[in-house]
C-alpha cells in the first residue's frame, strides 16, 4: 500500500509539473500531463507502475472532468445542435467501422477479429478535448457543444456496435438483433428517464442543503449525484462518464441560475478535481504505454491504424458536419476533437481480449492506437483553432 502511495506521489508530481512546461510552451496542459505519465511510466524512467489505486483515482477523474463539462455545457446551444450532433455521431460511427473492418480484412485478420478491430475504432474519448476546448475557451462555441454533444451519442452508438458484435461473434444473429433492442429501446430509455428525474429531485435537495448545512453539503450531493449516475450507465452496459457527463448537463437545464456564471460550488468542485484526480486521469493514459516492447512489425502494423484511425474519424465526423451545414474550417474542427478514443477504445479492447476473442498483438498494438490518437488530439485542435482564427467557431454564448 505504501508503494501505491509514493508512485501516487510521484505520478501527481510529474504530472502537474510536465503539464506546467507544456503551459509554457503554449502547449495544452493536458498533453504534458499524459508525458508526464510517460516519463515515469516503463518506457522511460521505470519510477512508477500501475496499480488498483492509480487506476480508481484515474476513473474518479475521468468521471469529474465529464461532469464538470456537462455542468458548464451550453445547453440552450446544446438544444440547437442536436440534431447536427447526431448526424455527427451517427457518420463518425460508420466510418471508422467499416475502415477498420476492412483494414482487418486487408491485413489477414479472420471476420470475427476484423470485426472487432472496426468495433475499437468507433468510440469517442472526448475527455482531452474538453480540457483542450477550457483552456481555449471554446467549449461554449458551435463547434464545442456539438462536439460533446455527438460525443455522446457516439459512447451509446460505440457500446450498441460492441453489444450487437458481441453477440454476432459469440451468438446467434437472433440474438444480436435481441441484444440491440435491448440496449436501443429499454436501457438507454430507463437511463433517461431517471436522469430526468434526478434533475427534477435536484433543486428542492440541493436549496435544503444548503439552508441547512451550508455550501460543503451541497458539493457533496453534487459529487454523489456525478458517480451515482456514472454507476447507473455503467450497469446499463454503456461508459460511466457518460452518465456523469448527461446527469451534469440535466443539472445544468433544471437549475440554470445555480450553475451560471462563476458559482462558487462548481469552482470549488473543479479545483478538486484539477488537484488531483485529472492530471492523474490523463497521466494514466502515457503510464500504460511500454515502447520498449514494440516490435518492428507491430509499429508498422500500429501506425497503419492509428492513421485510418484518425483519418476515419475527421472524415466522418467532418462529413456530418458538412451535411448538418456547418462551413468546412468548423467541420474539420470537430473532427479533429472526435479523434481521441481514450478509456472508451481500452474498454473495448480489453474487453475482445479478456474473451480471447483477439490476440495479444492487436490488443498491444489497439492500446498505443489509443494512446496516439488521444496524444494527437491535443496538437491537432491546435492546428484546427489556430488556421484561419475567427473565420469560424462563432460563440453564440455572446449572441
Amino acid at each position: 500500500m505504501l508503494d501505491a502511495i509514493l508512485s501516487l506521489a510521484l505520478l501527481i508530481l510529474f504530472a502537474k509539473g510536465t503539464g506546467k512546461i507544456s503551459e509554457m510552451l503554449e502547449q495544452p496542459i493536458v498533453l504534458g500531463q499524459i508525458v508526464g505519465g510517460i516519463v515515469v511510466g516503463p518506457t522511460l524512467l521505470g519510477l512508477v507502475e500501475s496499480s488498483p489505486l492509480i487506476h480508481q483515482i484515474a476513473s474518479v477523474g475521468g468521471i469529474l472532468l465529464m461532469f464538470l463539462a456537462g455542468l458548464d455545457t451550453n445547453t440552450r446551444l446544446l438544444k440547437q445542435v442536436l440534431t447536427n450532433a447526431l448526424i455527427v455521431a451517427t457518420l463518425g460511427v460508420a466510418v471508422p467501422f467499416v475502415s477498420g473492418y476492412a483494414l482487418g480484412l486487408w491485413l489477414g485478420y479472420t471476420n470475427t477479429v476484423s470485426l472487432f478491430l472496426g468495433t475499437i475504432l468507433v468510440a469517442t474519448s472526448v475527455s482531452i478535448t474538453v480540457q483542450v476546448l477550457k483552456e481555449r475557451d471554446q467549449l461554449k462555441t458551435v463547434e464545442g457543444t456539438t462536439i460533446l454533444g455527438a460525443a455522446v451519442f457516439d459512447d451509446i452508438l460505440g457500446f450498441l456496435v460492441l453489444s450487437v458484435v458481441l453477440a454476432i461473434t459469440t451468438t446467434s444473429s437472433k440474438t444480436a438483433s435481441f441484444v440491440f433492442a435491448d440496449v436501443l429501446l429499454f436501457k438507454v430509455p430507463l437511463l433517461l428517464v431517471l436522469l430526468w428525474l434526478g434533475s427534477r429531485l435536484a433543486r428542492p435537495l440541493f436549496d435544503r442543503l444548503e439552508w441547512l448545512w451550508g455550501r460543503t453539503f451541497v458539493i457533496s450531493g453534487l459529487l454523489v449525484f456525478a458517480f451515482a449516475y456514472a454507476w447507473i450507465a455503467h450497469f446499463f452496459g454503456l461508459a460511466s462518464i457518460v452518465g456523469a457527463y448527461l446527469i451534469g448537463v440535466m443539472l445544468k437545464i433544471s437549475m440554470p441560475d445555480r450553475f451560471s456564471g462563476n458559482n462558487q460550488n462548481v469552482k470549488t468542485l473543479e479545483r478538486i478535481g484539477n488537484a488531483l484526480f485529472i492530471p492523474v486521469f490523463f497521466a494514466v493514459m502515457g503510464l500504460t504505454a511500454n515502447f520498449l516492447e514494440m516490435t518492428p512489425r507491430l509499429l508498422g502494423m500500429t501506425a497503419l491504424i492509428s492513421l485510418i484511425a484518425i483519418l476515419s474519424k475527421i472524415v466522418g465526423c467532418g462529413a456530418g458536419a458538412l451535411i448538418s451545414g456547418m462551413n468546412r474550417i468548423t467541420s474539420i474542427r470537430i473532427g479533429c476533437g472526435m479523434v481521441a478514443r481514450g478509456e472508451v477504445g481500452l474498454i473495448i479492447a480489453m474487453t475482445a481480449f479478456q474473451m480471447q476473442l483477439i490476440g495479444q498483438d492487436l490488443y498491444s498494438s489497439a492500446l498505443l492506437v489509443v494512446i496516439a490518437t488521444t496524444l494527437i488530439t491535443p496538437f491537432l485542435l491546435s492546428v484546427a483553432f489556430s488556421y484561419s482564427a475567427g473565420k469560424s467557431a462563432t460563440d453564440l454564448t455572446k449572441t
